[in-house]
């Protein structure tokens, strides 16, 4: 069953190759707006509005019975020392470290009932998490179709290259995907999978979803001698469910007897734990008596994996029986056989009912396991996956078997108490970490994508790039390439109700043992890498920074802290859609020392399904590479530089589950034969940035280097390409896989710049929340305290500078070192700047509306926009010599929401837009054929905001910035309203910025203050001294500059530097 999903949660939601079956559009509304859809009885599951007929239990072979709705419970992180037992009174405590007499405790509590008070214990609420989904060497040509390598963004990362040209693919590297689950159905994908030394698959259910029953106990009469198989006689032994027969038909599980547990993946919000499915139909097991599935203990088990999927915005419920047997020691129980094709006739069905033109598909169920492919630990085929065509492609998926799954409620020993009334669940327990299939044969862990946006951040990274698509429905087809082809992917499914910091420990190579987190000397995952955050800070108890995630997340980075032997890892956070804002980042993507991704346009999305012929978008993907008006600002409230790095979030394309195949598949279609979505955010631009840092750490394990996570991160920054925004917009600039590995091997006149003093100035700003935290409590024996003299006695490089705080009429300094990795001397300039206002114009005027577009005037393409010709508007060209051109447009708030309705639910909208115009009939009328947008601005406020680099350079023609008044109100919580819109007022703001000195920043051994030269040797080093001025008229607050190093050989480095000015006392 499919039920569409409004998910605002996505800000720029992933879109599928068509639409999904038995729809039902509903809201993502607010838990306290439920109660406006009383038609739909919807619920809210963790900001899903979700319809409660969606969630089929009865399937007809199997009915799992109804299951009451439990609400939806509370989810709050607990740590410190306190009374437990008074917690644990009305809610479920799970246990992720300490034990509250002893050390501190950390763990969840789920709760339906606010926690009680005066427990000692520190409460953070949990949040609903925000997916953060959503200069040129030649002059730009609008009018070609985007180079095949933009597609998936390695063509402008520069990956494909570095693959071409060095041979370097990520090969030899684990990066772990903190996020929704992976599915790694597609053909591109199924090499990704992680693997231990036994081949088994490294996945981790922290959400304890992934849970497979196989309690069902079938008795088989296997003679001997023979082989043969007859039918059982005789009382059936305690703890069997029932009996395999035969008749002329073949061999059978009695299943119509006896109920077969199923466990409940989305309890706590319905029904119990486990639930008891009854079949009416009797399972197939063989042919004959001599020909079926071997069991060599004759005791034959099943069970049935029941998921709920959020499927690129579409709710489907999926059930498939599987067999589990014992195939070669009698009471090992080593293979599943997953009855796929059943799933799929459900599946089919579904579709079907939905659309009669998807009818061809609909096929009946066989209930026949000996049609199935067995599946074995380590066998490299542990693949959930269906073809139901036969054309080698499979159609359908529910996962990958052999997940290690977080059992959060005990119900493998039985310790879960169920909700019994509204008070709570009363309960106190470690949740236990399942094997990847219980030799016994009570259970086997799937891992599987709830929601697809695990599987697109995973395929960002790995996608082998193989197989072709066709992104446009026609011949012409593409290969969508990861940035780490090579790379590995641990999936690390922690968003759904499970615990990310129990996933980045896990990854990070640490057991719980016992309560305290112990350091295996396996370091699982080289990168951990994650799309999401939380916003809504305040509720964190902290801020942005320094609030308890951030604060794990930095000591994860550090070597030695957690463990003497943890080396520490490379920790990528995706920085937020949250712009345009400064200080927008939110948590643990402000984490201090882990590398924060804002995201660049690519604009592959003009031309494609939704997108295609709609007049604001012009016709032309030709533009790429600068900031999206959605990626979140710095700097984070400690004040430190963020984002660290950018890469693609405006938009690009990546493989997907292939479940969402025929969703509207017609014969003949080109689409059909591969699946893909398309994707966006910084949730797409942090995982870039981890496959850049895979192919960089790759190159270093092969060349015998060591790895360092802060050498790692400078080497990123310090190669990348500046995109001529200040360092709060983009940090060192847009990541640049050539050039990492360039620098990374010491050629093509490559060089870092980086300073000691960061990390140390950033924990020392830390050091109270840690203290506060006391985090390195909950791990083992062998951890090092941070405290002052640890500080002061680090030496780990950052390629920024955050100066701290800095008193009114004080300084702060640092030693900037250069450093030269070539075979040749280079001479380098290193300077501090600013970006400064050097042009700015500026109009009041009103919205138009239902303006209609010459090229073509068709309401459904949209209007068109109100167009200024920037030549005519400013008298004159753009000035050669900016750096960054930026649009603002601003209307009154009373403009844009009506505030006599619900919040957000009556918005006047209007969107601003960057164009290239070509009048290719020379009648000065601007149409869309004759556009390509450069940059778009579309935020939920009263401001919209286009950053244009190199304007001088981007604009090949004639710029031309356009306003579009979206035509109808719309709502926050519904969407288009169908009302139509009226005008309002605006102010549109043209500001040119070019970077001149920062009289602010002095080098000691500088010709004039601001500028300095050093002259490097081949494979030598050296420091100069800067320092960061203030005078007692220095507004306090948080700055920004940036020091620049050009080389003789041509290079830049970019090193954003912030501090923090406070009052003169």
């Amino acid at each position: 069953m499919a039920v569409l999903l409004a998910m605002s949660a996505f800000v720029v939601p992933a879109q599928p190759i068509s639409g999904y079956s038995r729809q039902v559009t509903i809201d993502d509304s607010p838990p306290n707006r439920v109660e406006q859809l009383p038609s739909l009885d919807a619920v809210n599951i963790y900001g899903y509005t979700v319809p409660k007929s969606a969630l089929r239990t009865n399937f007809d072979a199997i009915n799992l019975g109804e299951m009451q709705y439990n609400g939806t419970p509370n989810r709050t992180l607990v740590l410190g020392n306190g009374n437990i037992g008074a917690v644990a009174q009305n809610s479920h405590i799970v246990g992720l470290g300490g034990n509250a007499q002893n050390t501190p405790f950390l763990g969840y509590a789920m709760s339906k009932t606010p926690l009680p008070a005066g427990t000692s214990f520190m409460y953070i609420p949990d949040q609903q998490l925000q997916f953060d989904s959503i200069s040129y060497s030649q002059p730009l040509d609008y009018s070609a179709p985007p180079s095949p390598g933009r597609f998936s963004g390695s063509s402008v990362v520069g990956s494909d290259i570095v693959a071409e040209k060095y041979d370097v693919t990520g090969k030899g590297v684990s990066v772990a995907i903190v996020d929704t689950g992976t599915d790694f159905s597609n053909p591109d994908m199924q090499h990704a999978v992680a693997r231990d030394e036994n081949n088994i698959p490294i996945m981790l259910d922290a959400d304890g979803q992934g849970i497979v029953l196989t309690r069902a106990k079938y008795i088989a009469n296997i003679d001997e001698k023979s082989g043969r198989i007859l039918n059982y006689e005789g009382k059936l032994p305690e703890g069997i469910t029932s009996d395999v027969y035969v008749d002329e038909n073949g061999v059978f599980l009695r299943t119509t007897e006896g109920k077969i547990p199923v466990y409940n993946s989305i309890y706590p919000f319905f029904g119990e734990p486990v639930l008891e499915g009854e079949a009416n139909v009797d399972w197939k097991i063989g042919n004959n008596t001599q020909d079926y599935i071997k069991s060599k203990s004759g005791i034959y088990r099943m069970g049935v994996v029941y998921e709920l999927h959020l499927l690129l915005g579409y709710l489907t419920i999926e059930l498939v029986p599987v067999l589990v047997v014992d195939s070669s020691e009698a009471g090992v129980y080593d293979t599943i056989i997953p009855d796929m094709s059943f799933g799929w006739a459900l599946r089919a069905e579904d579709l079907a009912d939905s659309n009669p033109e998807l009818e061809y598909l609909r096929t009946e169920p066989t209930y026949d396991f000996t049609d199935e492919k067995p599946i074995k630990m380590g066998d490299g085929s542990e693949f959930l996956i269906y073809d139901h065509d036969r054309d080698g492609y499979p159609d359908y998926s529910i996962g990958t078997a052999g997940a290690r799954v977080l059992d959060i409620w005990r119900v493998m020993d039985n310790k879960t108490s169920t909700i019994a009334s509204d008070v709570g669940y009363g309960e106190q327990i470690e949740a236990e970490l399942l094997e990847p299939i219980d030799p016994a044969g009570e259970y086997f862990g799937i891992m599987y994508d709830y929601a697809g946006h695990g599987t697109s951040t995973a395929a960002t990274i790995a996608s082998k790039g193989e197989h072709f698509y066709s992104i446009y429905g026609d011949e012409n087809k593409y290969q969508l390439a990861g940035m780490a082809p090579d790379a590995k992917i641990i999936p690390v499914k922690a968003l759904w109700i499970g615990d990310t910091i129990y996933g980045w420990m896990y990854a990070a190579g640490f057991d719980l043992d016992d309560g305290k987190w112990k350091y295996t000397g396996d370091h699982r995952a080289d990168i951990l890498s994650n799309s999401w955050g939380i916003s809504n800070f305040p509720l964190l108890k902290a801020g942005p920074g320094y609030d308890f995630l951030s604060m794990v997340s930095s000591l994860l980075v550090l070597p030695r802290v957690l463990d003497s032997q943890y080396e520490g890892a490379v920790v990528v956070d995706s920085i937020g859609n949250n712009g345009l804002g400064y200080g927008s980042v939110g948590s643990p993507n402000a984490s201090p020392l882990a590398i924060s991704v804002g995201a660049t346009t690519n604009n592959v999305h003009v031309g494609y399904a939704g997108f295609a012929n709609i007049t604001r978008f012009g016709s032309s993907a030709g533009a790429y590479d600068d900031v999206a008006d959605f990626s979140s600002r710095g700097p984070s409230l400690l004040g430190d530089p963020k984002p660290e790095i950018m890469a693609i979030g405006s938009y690009g394309f990546t493989p997907a589950a292939v479940t969402i195949k025929n969703q509207e598949a017609r014969p003949g279609n080109p689409r059909n034969e591969a699946t893909f979505t398309l994707f966006g955010g910084t949730s797409m631009a942090a995982p870039m940035v981890a496959g850049v840092a895979a192919l960089v750490i790759g190159d270093m394990k092969d060349r015998g280097e060591p790895v360092d996570s802060f050498a790692v991160k400078s080497i990123l920054m310090s190669s990348a390409k500046d995109l001529k925004n200040d360092p709060f917009v983009q940090g060192a600039g847009r990541v640049d896989a050539v050039s990492a590995i360039e620098l990374a091997r010491g050629s093509n006149g490559r060089f870092l710049v980086y300073t000691d003093d960061t990390v140390r100035n950033i924990l020392a700003t830390m050091l109270p929340a840690l203290s506060t935290y006391d985090i390195t409590r909950i791990v083992g024996d062998d951890y090092q305290p941070i405290t002052e003299d640890y500080v002061d006695e680090l030496n780990y490089r950052e390629s920024r500078w955050f100066a701290g705080q800095i008193e009114q009429g004080q300084s702060s300094q640092t030693q900037i070192t250069v450093e030269n990795p070539t075979d040749s001397p280079i001479r380098v300039e290193v300077s501090g700047v600013v970006e400064k206002i050097i042009k700015t114009h500026q109009l009041e005027n009103q919205t138009q509306l239902f303006e209609k577009d010459p090229t073509h005037d068709a309401q459904e393409f949209g209007y068109k926009p109100n167009y200024y010709n920037l030549t005519k508007l400013l008298g004159s060209q753009i000035p050669e010599d900016a750096d960054l051109m930026v649009a603002r447009l601003n209307f009154p708030f009373s403009s844009f929401m009506n505030s006599t309705e619900l919040y957000g639910d009556y918005l006047r909208i209007a969107s601003l837009y960057a164009y290239d115009w070509q009048d290719a009939d020379e009648d000065g009328t601007v149409a869309y054929k004759e556009i390509a947008m450069v940059n778009r601005g579309g935020s939920w406020g009263t401001v919209q905001e286009v950053r244009v680099s190199d304007p001088a350079e981007k604009f090949a023609d004639t710029p031309v910035i356009g306003v579009y008044p979206v035509p109808s109100i719309f709502s926050f919580w519904r969407g288009d309203r169908q009302i139509n819109s009226t005008a309002m007022n605006y102010t549109l703001t043209l500001e040119f910025y070019k970077r001149l000195p920062d009289r602010n920043i002095a080098f000691d051994q500088g010709i004039v203050p601001e500028k300095a030269f050093l002259n490097i040797g081949p494979h030598s080093k050296q420091s100069i001294g800067v320092s960061v001025l203030t005078d007692d008229k220095t507004i306090p607050g948080v700055h920004y500059a940036e020091i620049v190093a050009k080389s003789s050989a041509g290079q830049t480095v970019l090193m954003p530097v912030s501090y923090v000015v406070t009052s003169k006392q």
